[in-house]
């Protein structure tokens, strides 16, 4: 859903060298539920799209509760694979 990647996107914090996600912990803590309301727990692998600026974050909110989740920006996939959406997470 836009919205999480845009709230993600802006409550990242860039320092000189590294960057952080500065969003309170009841904020994390809805974002991780609906993110594991949508998948559960996965026994293969499953993709999620995102925009390269918040993806890297949402993987370090569920990791490592949830595993073979994997987030990929829209950008790292080829341009001849065939991407079928199962849904969206609200």
């Amino acid at each position: 859903d836009p919205s999480i990647e845009r709230e993600v996107e802006s409550a990242v914090e860039h320092g000189e060298q590294t960057s952080h996600l500065a969003l309170a912990p009841q904020a994390i803590r809805e974002i991780y539920n609906r993110i594991s309301q949508h998948v559960g727990t996965p026994e293969a692998p499953v993709p999620v799209l995102a925009s390269s600026g918040c993806r890297y974050f949402l993987r370090q909110i569920v990791d490592p509760s949830i595993r073979n989740l994997y987030f990929l920006s829209h950008n790292e996939v080829p341009s001849e694979v065939r991407v079928v959406s199962l849904g969206v997470i609200r």
